[in-house]
Parts: structure tokens; C-alpha cells; sequence
């Protein structure tokens, strides 16, 4: 197979501890603070690995969004924002602009920055299966899967969670919506073009 995926690197941040105990300190939600700073870890321990399994992966991150998810979404009867969502600082830097660090206060933000790197992680897993000398037609089904899997992915942050952002990113960061743009359709062409 051609080999023409995504070659950007993954996003890079800076550790996150979760402390909330400005806002609450009993044991379960310490607890939660916790198992939400350990699924992160997790999180970006495995979107460094290519090689992993795709479903390990996504075990790893429904367990991490599934968590994030209570500092964006309200879980009372309102359904309306959380109260938790500018409770912490999250620093990322983009794939494509160096090593400068962007920084927002804002879950959303840390939801989409974490979305691009599964993304990219998708990209680079069907990179490292059609890599192989010799692949079965099941890996190539992996590999174009794959593929449709990370312009979804791009899509999403795209046109539904980017818009919920309240500052935007700079220009040719990955959350400027052309970059994204271009990280979806290049992920439709290389899918289209491996089963083409």
C-alpha cells in the first residue's frame, strides 16, 4: 500500500491535576477529580502508540470523554452547561505551529484539543497496519476504516464542538476551522484512494 497518511505530531500538553476543591470537596467527587486525572494520563498514553489496538483505544477514550463530559454538561434537570466547565486551565500546543503553548479555561477547549489527537491517532494507526509488507484484506478494511473514522472525528470538532469554544484559536492552529478542514479531507481522500 501507498504510504501518504498524516504526518503531523500529536498535539502535546501540559499535566492537569483536577483539583476542584475550590468548588467541592467531598470524597466522590474527589474521587471523580481523580478518576478523571487518571483517564487523562491513560488517554495520552495511548494516542502515542499507533500500533495499539483500535479497540483498547476506544475503550480508553469513551472512558476519558465519558468523564469529561461532567464538567461540560450540567447533571441536574436544567441539561444546560456545567458549572465546572472554566473551572480548569488546560495548555496544549498545536501540531502544526511548533512548540507554542495555547492555553484556554475551558473543558470544551480540552475536549477539542483531545478529539484532534484521536484523530491524528487514527491516521498514524492506519499508517502503521498499511505499513506492513504484507496485509490481509481485513487490515485493509482496518486501514480504510480507520480513515473514515478520523475525518469523523475531524468533522465533529468542525462543525459541532469547536463552535461551542468561547475564544477562538489562532490562525493555522488545529482549531482554526481550514486546518480541520483540511485534516477531514485528507482523511476522506486517503480512505477513498486506499479503496480505490
Amino acid at each position: 500500500m501507498a504510504h501518504w497518511f498524516h504526518r503531523n505530531p500529536f498535539k502535546a500538553t501540559a499535566p492537569v491535576t483536577f483539583d476542584l476543591r475550590k468548588y467541592t470537596s467531598d470524597g466522590p467527587s474527589q474521587k471523580i477529580c481523580s478518576e478523571l486525572r487518571d483517564a487523562r494520563y491513560a488517554m495520552l498514553n495511548a494516542v502515542t502508540d499507533p500500533t495499539l489496538d483500535v479497540v483498547v483505544m476506544e475503550s480508553t477514550v469513551t472512558n476519558y470523554l465519558s468523564l469529561l463530559q461532567g464538567m461540560l454538561v450540567a447533571v441536574d434537570e436544567t441539561e444546560g452547561e456545567s458549572k465546572l466547565r472554566y473551572a480548569v486551565k488546560f495548555k496544549w500546543t498545536n501540531s502544526m505551529l511548533g512548540n507554542s503553548v495555547t492555553e484556554q479555561q475551558d473543558s470544551v477547549y480540552e475536549q477539542c484539543c483531545m478529539l484532534i489527537n484521536i484523530g491524528l491517532w487514527y491516521t498514524k494507526h492506519a499508517a502503521a497496519v498499511a505499513a506492513k509488507d504484507d496485509i490481509s484484506i481485513d487490515e485493509a478494511k482496518d486501514v480504510h476504516k480507520c480513515l473514515r473514522k478520523a475525518a469523523g472525528v475531524f468533522q465533529l470538532v468542525k462543525e459541532e464542538k469547536g463552535k461551542l469554544l468561547q475564544s477562538q484559536e489562532e490562525s493555522g492552529g488545529d482549531l482554526d476551522p481550514r486546518i480541520i478542514a483540511a485534516y477531514m479531507e485528507q482523511s476522506v481522500a486517503e480512505a477513498q484512494e486506499d479503496s480505490g
